[in-house]
């Protein structure tokens, strides 16, 4: 079927970020698929949680929309979407997450999900390297510059990256956790999607990495890991400026992959990219709300998380 998809909504990377416990939504007429909806029936804080695996970005329904007037596609779309929606299990909770270029959230809404804004920034595809490099702010250019005098791009394998995490990470990163890392790399660079770039100096020694994906449409600044010890200031830096550049000659959307905190969002925006924002849909019954508020209770977390509460 046609329809916009990412490397998110793929059956191989459900069954890396998920296996055996994803299914999916369809709408069949005349023989043929017209819409489809992944999701994850996981165990979250012991809810039963529908929709986005671990470590997946987006989770959206993919729909056929031919050539038409606004108001046939609107319609079109709410109809399909909203199929799909009854179609998902009974869950506790429930997220799914749209890309920045699919900000109709209706249909969702019409089933009592809730719709709040994620923020990225993206860098479009026409974007010369001049003006890119003119839009990236004056210390981060500084950063770039000193790191290429003493560091070396180089594409390593899933398992240095992986490994790498975990040095860096120690024991923060849970042992489930860094096998899913594996997994997920393992399977974007066996379909072409994905490859782990290090920043190394004359030693060998891996200062930082970053792993990157893309699909059709994006080229995602997925993971990345800085060796506190010896890392150059700008080791990460040079990494990201380097993804740019081969998003770029593929003609792909770089996407920085979401703001998570006040100082991402200042390292992100450094960049010089434009701001874009994902619809988070969530949706949690009563049981799932008194459990969760428990939870935070429980651990002192008074506040809504959720929430974006910066810059």
């Amino acid at each position: 079927m046609h329809g916009r998809r990412a490397i998110f909504v793929e059956p191989w990377w459900l069954d890396a970020a998920a296996p055996g416990n994803w299914d999916a939504g369809v709408v069949e007429r005349d023989g043929r698929v017209h819409a489809w909806l992944p999701y994850a029936s996981l165990r979250r804080d012991q809810l039963s949680w529908c929709g986005v695996p671990p470590l997946t970005r987006l989770l959206f329904p993919v729909v056929d929309l031919p050539p038409g007037k606004a108001e046939t596609l609107g319609r079109r779309r709410f109809h399909l979407e909203s199929a799909l929606v009854a179609q998902l299990p009974a869950a506790s909770a429930y997220e799914f997450i749209l890309p920045p270029d699919h900000g109709n959230a209706v249909a969702w809404q019409g089933h009592g999900f809730d719709a709040r804004v994620q923020h990225t920034f993206v860098i479009d595809p026409a974007t010369s390297e001049a003006e890119r490099w003119q839009q990236v702010s004056r210390k981060t250019r500084n950063l770039v510059r000193r790191a290429e005098e003493g560091l070396e791009a180089q594409v390593l394998t899933t398992e240095a990256f992986v490994a790498q995490y975990q040095r860096n990470l120690g024991a923060v990163v849970a042992g489930d956790h860094a096998r899913s890392v594996q997994r997920l790399a393992a399977a974007a660079e066996a379909h072409g999607q994905g490859r782990v770039v290090g920043a190394v100096d004359q030693t060998g020694r891996i200062h930082a990495a970053v792993l990157f994906l893309w699909d059709e449409h994006d080229y995602y600044y997925f993971l990345s890991t800085r060796d506190a010890e010896v890392a150059d200031l700008g080791a990460v830096d040079l990494l990201v400026w380097r993804g740019i550049t081969d998003a770029m000659a593929r003609g792909l959307r770089f996407d920085f992959d979401g703001v998570s905190s006040r100082s991402r969002w200042h390292f992100l925006q450094s960049f010089g990219g434009r701001l874009a924002s994902r619809i988070v849909l969530t949706k949690r019954t009563a049981v799932g709300d008194a459990r969760q508020w428990l939870r935070r209770l429980r651990h002192g977390l008074v506040l809504d998380r959720d929430a974006e509460r910066f810059p």
